[in-house]
């Protein structure tokens, strides 16, 4: 069944332990998909999502084109290409991007923002944006906040780089600003509003 809500997550310096534990506390059955974009060097992304695939209930998976996007799995995205989305008749699917000219953040958290805002009704995404250096999904959160999705950024306290939740937070895009720990408590509130 194609699921009709879904997590996003984006995040750079500081993010992967934090994804990591997010990724130990999501059960087995959590019932949507939950989408991760780290900025991560080239080839980092498959280690990184088999570890957590190991130490981990929800199921991990590297992003992988034309795969399905399916409840309790999280998806993190490939090194060095964009993870967005496509609705077909019976699934979403992934669809990975090359680098086009002149980018700067590969893959992107504001291309998997906007492309999930296109194939999900934007009411059913809960976006989040966590520690790391720069501006990437601060854009985009502003878009999917304007649609109606509900939209969460890293509060200044507990990341290690306050810039890419803070530039979402001054943009206008941000819902709510939480700690770390309060951000981890939504995620798992949001898989139980069916």
């Amino acid at each position: 069944m194609t699921p009709h809500k879904c997590v996003l997550i984006g995040a750079s310096t500081g993010g992967p332990e934090l994804i990591e534990k997010i990724a130990k506390i999501l059960p087995k059955k959590y019932p949507f998909p939950v989408c991760v974009v780290v900025h991560f060097p080239l080839h980092f992304s498959a280690s990184f999502a088999k570890r957590l695939n190991e130490h981990s209930a929800i199921q991990v998976l590297e992003a992988v084109e034309g795969m399905k996007l399916q409840s309790g799995t999280m998806y993190i995205a490939k090194s060095g290409q964009h993870m967005c989305f496509e609705k077909n008749k019976d699934a979403i699917v992934i669809r990975l991007q090359d680098k086009r000219e002149n980018e700067v953040f590969i893959p992107s958290v504001d291309e998997m923002f906007l492309s999930a805002k296109n194939v999900f009704d934007p009411e059913n995404i809960l976006a989040v944006l966590l520690t790391g250096i720069g501006n990437d999904g601060a854009s985009g959160m502003v878009e999917l906040k304007k649609a109606g999705a509900v939209t969460i950024a890293q509060d200044e306290k507990s990341s290690t780089v306050y810039g890419m939740p803070k530039e979402a937070y001054l943009r206008g895009g941000v819902m709510k600003v939480l700690p770390f720990d309060g951000i981890m408590h939504e995620i798992l509130r949001y898989g139980e509003k069916m």
